[in-house]
């Protein structure tokens, strides 16, 4: 890497001894280095000694410009420079490695002056200075800012920095192409008005002020923007202030990402949610929750009246396990069959109301499990078949009644043994009984007793008129 050329007058250089070491250059914080025309090192200092690793004997008669101290560019840079020195071009600092003994390598920054010996040229004296820690420094912040580019230009979001008049100075791609340039150069400057048009620009830029007079950050920020096109796109925005060394506020950075897949989802799960709620608070079945014990987890206003109780919190003290069902029914037998199958369907018992009566109900209900498939509720809905039960009921009677009115009129029907003259009547069991008797006996019939004309005449022949002719 080459450092801009300084031109500066260079003056003559006694060599001296160059075999002896020279106690003030020795002892200086830089490097000092000197060799002949071609390349030969003919004297180094201790410094030298210290960054290289090479002692004075070591190195003293190498050449220079032969492969092995220096990079193979920074030799053919070296040769085209003596030849230009020759020709009286001026000295250059500039920034080169220099390979240790050790075969690592050590950053300096280095200037060649011409050595004169009664005005002719005889060698160089190279003046360096070791500057390997702020190029590693440098290599450093170069590879974390790479990183932080490279991490940029792959966050599916907008990332930018703004400064303290709220121009962008800075912004990844993800940003360039959602606002539909190729040239970051064309957005560098450019405010949140410039690019948004005055209604949306003016609020987040106001916003940004805000942040920056405060230090206090947006976090999460939903907002609303009609496109060009006419369609709305939601944005989630994070800004937070940006600080120097001193701690003062110099900008900001922010990162906004689309969301508008998640608004059309949340928008679908609140519609179905609704949707849901309706259903749940207007049905006519009962809907519930409950746990494997029989704690009730939720109901429904269907079921809150089916049980007689004004609200949730009152009817989630009731426990269906203990107290819940009527004498005679159990909870045991729904259980069993729901976990056994996974599903009960038209399972009918009767629970326990508030009031202390008794609902018939009709159940279809479901068990869920976890992940683990251990059961966490089951969940399902009741029909109070109350009703349904008492009509059943009476059904059940009407048709025991008519069964025996039925079997009553049995009785009387067939082949009826029955004397010819006395018209007695003989029973199932072989005796002989009165036909009033038996028919009573036999059936709901009732008898009034009397005389016909014909009895009356035999048995009370004065009472009778005989039979004849009406006298005139």
């Amino acid at each position: 890497m080459k450092a801009p050329k300084s031109r500066i007058t260079e003056p003559d250089i006694n060599p001296g001894n160059e075999e002896e070491r020279n106690p003030l250059i020795d002892d200086l914080p830089i490097i000092v280095c000197r060799t002949d025309l071609k390349g030969k090192i003919k004297y180094i200092n201790k410094r030298f000694e210290d960054i290289s690793g090479y002692s004075q004997d070591e190195i003293c008669g190498k050449n220079a410009l032969k492969p092995g101290l220096f990079p193979a560019d920074t030799l053919r840079y070296l040769k085209k420079r003596i030849a230009a020195r020759l020709r009286g071009a001026p000295p250059e600092k500039w920034d080169t490695q220099v390979k240790r003994k050790d075969g690592s390598w050590a950053w300096v920054n280095l200037e060649g002056s011409l050595i004169r010996k009664s005005g002719i040229p005889i060698g160089f004296q190279i003046v360096a200075s070791d500057i390997t820690n702020r190029k590693l420094a440098e290599k450093a912040m170069e590879d974390k800012e790479t990183l932080l580019d490279s991490l940029m230009d792959n966050i599916p979001d907008s990332i930018y920095f703004k400064d303290r008049q709220c121009r962008l100075v800075h912004i990844n791609r993800m940003m360039l192409e959602s606002l539909g340039y190729e040239n970051i150069d064309r957005i560098v400057g450019k405010t949140d008005e410039e690019l948004y048009g005055e209604e949306f620009g003016l609020k987040t830029m106001a916003q940004d002020r805000h942040i920056m007079a405060t230090g206090e950050p947006i976090i999460g920020l939903i907002e609303e923007r009609t496109l060009e096109n006419g369609q709305t796109n939601w944005t989630s925005t994070t800004k937070i202030p940006l600080r120097d060394h001193d701690g003062q506020i110099v900008g900001l950075v922010g990162i906004t990402r689309e969301i508008n897949e998640l608004k059309q989802t949340e928008d679908a799960l609140r519609e179905s949610e609704e949707r849901f709620r309706s259903i749940f608070e207007n049905t006519t079945i009962g809907l519930y929750r409950t746990s494997p014990d029989g704690r009730i987890l939720l109901a429904n206003p269907a079921l809150l009246n089916m049980l007689g109780y004004q609200t949730f919190e009152e009817l989630a003290e009731h426990n269906l396990e203990k107290n819940g069902y009527e004498a005679g029914y159990n909870r045991d037998e729904f259980r069993n069959q729901i976990e056994r199958d996974g599903v009960v369907r038209r399972f009918e018992s009767a629970w326990n109301k508030k009031d202390g009566s008794t609902v018939f109900i009709r159940e279809n209900a479901r068990v869920i499990r976890d992940d683990k498939d251990q059961v966490l509720y089951y969940e399902g809905t009741v029909e109070d078949i109350t009703e349904y039960r008492q009509i059943e009921a009476e059904r059940e009677r009407m048709i025991e009644k008519l069964q025996g009115a039925l079997n009553q009129v049995k009785k009387l029907s067939g082949m009826i043994p029955i004397c010819a003259r006395c018209k007695k009547i003989r029973d199932d069991k072989g005796y002989w009984n009165d036909v009033a008797e038996y028919i009573s006996d036999h059936s709901d019939a009732q008898f009034s007793h009397g005389l016909c004309p014909d009895c009356m005449r035999v048995l009370y022949p004065g009472y009778v008129k005989p039979p004849g002719p009406n006298p005139e």
